[in-house]
């Protein structure tokens, strides 16, 4: 015997709440005068982190995969922190962005990719100044994704990398839109 599934809508108090496959919340629509119509959805895939620890395994030839020492957000468990990668769990439209504010060597390039599946889809560079010169490289965007395929930020190879033990200067997120 197999158990069906339900999705259904319930009410209490002001607030609504749309549940799929029987007890998974799917979204709380909030009611009531102070914060009415505020919608949650608490399962919406998306990954936060913040500093630079190193990189792994290229996933893409001359590209090095950055991995964090805060992954602060990680709902649904997309993003995996050995390989670098984010593999979306369903079909939509995703934002992405990456900021690496300091290298590691002074007077050299950083170059910032996004790459999708093994692809590089964006970059961005930073020039040859100092470290003291707040140097933003960010790549941002929003990506129409397919369900298992996966995405990653990477540097260049070739030149130097982002430098590792800060928690604030270095950040990527990752979320579903829609």
């Amino acid at each position: 015997l197999t158990s069906i599934q339900y999705t259904w809508i319930g009410r209490s108090s002001n607030d609504t709440y749309v549940y799929a496959n029987n007890s998974d919340l799917a979204m709380k629509i909030t009611g009531g005068s102070t914060n009415g119509g505020i919608v949650t959805k608490p399962n919406q895939p998306c990954f936060g982190a913040r500093g630079y620890s190193g990189t792994t395994t290229q996933i893409l030839s001359g590209y090095n995969p950055l991995l964090w020492s805060n992954v602060h957000t990680n709902v649904g468990n997309c993003f995996n922190n050995s390989t670098g990668k984010f593999t979306f769990p369903v079909s939509g439209r995703y934002y992405y962005e990456c900021n690496m504010n300091l290298k590691s060597a002074d007077n050299n390039w950083l170059g910032l990719y996004f790459i999708y599946n093994t692809s590089t889809q964006q970059n961005s560079w930073s020039r040859d100044a100092t470290n003291t010169d707040y140097n933003d490289t960010i790549v941002s965007g929003v990506v129409d994704a397919t369900a298992n395929d996966y995405m990653s930020f990477g540097w260049h190879a070739s030149y130097v990398g982002p430098q590792t033990n800060n928690t604030t200067y270095n950040y990527a997120n990752v979320y579903l839109i829609g």
